[in-house]
């Protein structure tokens, strides 16, 4: 029977005096990592040199086995093991002791792992709105191994992993709270209300990433994550549209028009004034809440618009003077968008809301919040079932998720244009409105 004393000894002895023995011992020890303990049996290419030296630590021919017509050999190290009479595993933790690496258990620290994090998530399973959802989607994660929270929890602490969660939960609540409401807030107040740090929820910080990518998955008129729109833009537009931003300045709308700012002591006509030149004018928020936006007494009408190159092609085709105020969106609506319309129609009711953009399912989205964050009756102008027959030929075919997407809201029947959603599934093409406005 070999003692602890003698085994250390002879892997020592192995170690120093075989070549590659260290090789093989590193081989060994990563291999025993999946579960904690060596196989029965570990096979390695009869030419590679960890086992010419493992047969220098197992020379009798019961240990090893060639295969594969002598391509490969098998090693039986816990055969060796048991027949010197030492307890399972002794081999390996002796090597990993004598090289200074740890043995691992990667199948054991998964199970602690997800145990541990199902007992995180519990209390939100039964959660309702945007916290519950996110919990339960991340429990199905866990179950596979995989996600978000079971990569956090393997490159962190528990007790970090509980306090980083416990903050991200307030945070979706928040937002949840935040995304019916009108105001804007900066991140840097959010992140010390609830972290105590002004730097915790910032651009390119991970709840800023996560929150993005959370709002977009369970809030349907959010802006998914595109080609054209992704990374830093697409996470600072998803937390714009529900009202965090990094500064006031940075949430603003570009209006063309004969409007002013009125406050409580001041009259700013820059606005009109910028228009009588062929100009439009930016206005943040800050801006607009210290004076309220008007529209002249030439305006007619307002007319909203979802793209940047239509926004130019209706601003150069009003020209200066025009009755025509145009307001851009910049796809999905920001606060400062809603602001400025809800501060147009305040003092001027019969004032007739109009919306132009793409001519899809997105573009139908974007009309249908604006209607519900302003209240406004706004109308869609040249987003109907003939003008996207008279643009067809110019169509981007939908792909497969689109075609669902479009599916599913033809079902549920809650959108407006119900009309022309159901031309874009017949023909499968949507329409940008670049091609309706540049015309």
């Amino acid at each position: 029977m070999t003692e602890p004393d003698d085994l250390a000894r002879l892997l020592k002895n192995w170690l120093e005096q075989i070549p590659h023995a260290s090789a093989a011992a590193e081989d060994l020890i990563k291999r025993a990592g999946a579960k904690g303990a060596l196989p029965q049996a570990i096979t390695l290419a009869a030419d590679d040199p960890c086992a010419e030296a493992l047969r220098q630590l197992l020379p009798e021919a019961r240990y090893t086995a060639r295969r594969d017509d002598g391509r490969r050999i098998a090693f039986r190290l816990p055969a060796f093991e048991a027949d010197q009479g030492l307890p399972a595993g002794s081999i390996i933790q002796t090597m990993a002791e004598l090289i200074g690496h740890p043995l691992e258990n990667r199948r054991q620290e998964r199970e602690a792992r997800r145990a541990s994090l199902e007992r995180l998530l519990s209390p939100q399973l039964s959660a309702s709105g945007l916290p519950g959802k996110v919990a339960r989607s991340e429990l199905d994660e866990v179950h596979a191994g995989r996600g978000r929270l079971w990569n956090l929890a393997a490159a962190a602490t528990q007790d970090s992993v509980e306090r980083e969660t416990d903050r991200y939960w307030r945070l979706l609540a928040r937002l949840e709270e935040m995304r019916s409401g009108t105001e804007v807030v900066r991140a840097v107040h959010l992140g010390r209300h609830i972290a105590g740090d002004t730097h915790w929820l910032r651009p390119g910080t991970r709840p800023w990433r996560w929150a993005a990518e959370d709002l977009t998955a369970h809030l349907s008129d959010l802006p998914k994550e595109t080609e054209a729109l992704r990374g830093a833009e697409w996470c600072n537009q998803v937390l714009q549209l529900c009202g965090v931003a990094e500064s006031l300045t940075s949430v603003r709308v570009l209006v063309f028009g004969s409007a002013s700012l009125h406050g409580p002591e001041i009259v700013w006509g820059w606005p009109m004034e910028a228009a009588r030149q062929g100009m439009p004018v930016w206005l943040s928020i800050a801006q607009l809440k210290c004076a309220s936006l008007c529209a002249g007494q030439s305006i007619a009408r307002v007319t909203t618009v979802e793209n940047e190159t239509s926004f130019w092609d209706l601003l150069e085709r009003e020209g200066p003077g025009g009755g025509n105020l145009l307001v851009y969106t910049e796809g999905q609506a920001n606060r400062a968008v809603v602001l400025a319309l809800t501060q147009l129609a305040a003092p001027r009711p019969e004032l007739p809301f109009y919306h132009q953009g793409d001519l899809d399912l997105p573009g139908v989205r974007i009309l249908h919040s604006l209607r519900e964050r302003t209240a406004l009756p706004i109308q869609p102008e040249c987003m109907d079932a003939a003008t996207y027959h008279a643009h067809v030929a110019d169509g981007i075919e939908l792909g497969a998720v689109e075609l669902a997407d479009l599916e599913r809201e033809l079902r549920l029947a809650r959108l407006p244009l119900l009309d022309l959603l159901a031309e874009l599934h017949r023909c499968k093409r949507r329409i940008e409105q670049e091609f309706v406005t540049g015309t």
